[in-house]
């Protein structure tokens, strides 16, 4: 490979590692923390690679065979929460990795661990990585746990290790291409294409976890390499928890009071103003103008039904604006607090709020009752007629505002969902295309530096 392909290959890295920096800048992973389990058949090297991501070679069991019985999980600060169907060794640690994802170490898929307890397991987890022995190549067993895979959403990156052991029968980073390239067809082959982070040449050799400890050599870097795409990874699906937190305040929205409370609050308030608006009309128009077709009860009676209107309109507004208020400080919140994420600027990510109307009831107040000439029955029968049409009017409006309320949130809803899902697929397929250059790089640097030992 020349300088200057490798110098780019480098570059695309970089550009990767500074994106995983800005995430980890603005974005907390604690309550919102994915689950990345280690899987392979037994003896493919999973705890030597797992102390190498550590950064600890005592940290996981080695030896020969499977060493482990059950699934152990390392965390940080707080312990997640897992099914009670299989047993878990729980181990509180203070490794800088576990800040963004805890670790699952799967026992072996081999005769000792049960398919039931694997499939259990599985569905605890947001990510897995899986180890393929290169010396055997895949194994039906493998066959078996991808087709696993198929049925549930998690990512997967794979992790084609102990490439030492076939260093002898390649001549540079393109013997692995091919290799590598028939796991890519599996994953075509099951309908797994979306599930595949990328393909990892990796090797384990036992003074590996040494030399990436206490040397700051190739092998330290691959190391840094496969910590930036495990973040990254770690991210996507920390950021989907993240938005569907944010999103869930939205999306299960209630309104405080059903139609029917709405309803009767309203009639208790029309109830209100009849009984003062019918006073009114006592106190201020007597029998004689009533009587009298020149006086001027009409208009005076007007001004009354007017105000009472007014009032009645008043609080059918706040009513109106309490729930629209509510729901659009919960789209407000959603949508400032993804705002630090920059993609959504690219792509002018922006929540239209919900108009809450302006109320006005009308009522005909010459349809009312002017056919009434004595005092105290025209008030009755205007007050009456007010109360009951009043009533109509609520009825008809609360359904028409709630038909439109629920009409915009289930739109918003659409949107909120459309919106996530469209920053996560971009950083996944942005993930997707870097990891093809990654894994070139670290073919290169892993095959130039297994030579130089092997010589």
């Amino acid at each position: 490979m020349n300088q200057i392909k490798l110098h780019q290959l480098k570059k695309n890295y970089e550009n990767l590692s500074d994106e995983v920096k800005a995430f980890i800048k603005i974005h907390n992973f604690t309550n919102f923390k994915p689950n990345i389990g280690v899987f392979g058949e037994n003896s493919t090297g999973k705890s030597t690679f797992l102390n190498t991501i550590v950064g600890n070679k005592e940290q996981f069991k080695m030896g020969y065979g499977e060493t482990t019985n059950q699934v152990t999980v390392l965390y940080k600060h707080k312990k997640p929460y897992l099914s009670k169907h299989i047993e878990y060794n729980y181990i509180q640690a203070d490794y800088k990795q576990l800040e963004y994802f805890n670790i699952f170490d799967i026992p072996g898929y081999g005769k000792k661990y049960s398919q039931n307890n694997l499939e259990v397991a599985l569905k605890e987890l947001d990510i897995v990585l899986w180890l393929i022995d290169s010396s055997t190549g895949i194994k039906k067993s493998d066959i078996d746990f991808l087709q696993k895979l198929s049925h549930s959403d998690i990512k997967v990156i794979v992790i084609y290790n102990r490439v030492d052991s076939i260093i002898h029968e390649i001549d540079n980073y393109k013997g692995i291409a091919s290799d590598t390239e028939k796991i890519n067809k599996l994953f075509k082959e099951f309908h797994l294409e979306k599930h595949l982070i990328g393909i990892f040449p990796y090797s384990a050799i036992k003074s590996l976890v040494t030399i990436v400890k206490e040397e700051k050599n190739v092998f330290s870097y691959i190391n840094e390499i496969l910590q930036s795409v495990l973040k990254y990874s770690a991210f996507l699906k920390s950021f989907d928890r993240y938005a569907n937190y944010l999103s869930s305040d939205v999306k299960e929205y209630k309104v405080k009071f059903t139609k029917r409370e709405i309803i009767e609050k309203l009639n208790l308030h029309i109830e209100n103003i009849s009984d003062s608006l019918e006073q009114k009309l006592k106190n201020n128009i007597s029998c004689w103008d009533s009587l009298n077709p020149f006086s001027s009860k009409d208009e005076e009676s007007k001004i009354y039904l007017l105000n009472s209107f007014n009032k009645f309109n008043k609080i059918v507004q706040e009513f109106n604006d309490l729930d629209f208020k509510n729901f659009n400080n919960k789209v407000s919140m959603f949508q400032y607090s993804l705002q630090e994420y920059k993609i959504f600027n690219q792509h002018n990510f922006y929540l239209p709020l919900i108009e809450s109307k302006k109320i006005a009831l009308h009522i005909d107040l010459n349809d009312l009752a002017w056919d009434s000439f004595w005092g105290d029955s025209f008030a009755e029968d205007v007050t009456y007629q007010f109360r009951r049409k009043s009533k109509i009017a609520i009825q008809k409006q609360v359904e028409v505002t709630f038909l439109n309320f629920n009409h915009y949130s289930s739109q918003l809803k659409k949107v909120l969902e459309q919106s996530t899902q469209l920053y996560s697929s971009e950083l996944d397929k942005k993930l997707q295309i870097i990891t093809i250059d990654i894994q070139e790089l670290i073919s290169y640097l892993i095959i130039d530096e297994l030579k130089g030992y092997k010589e």
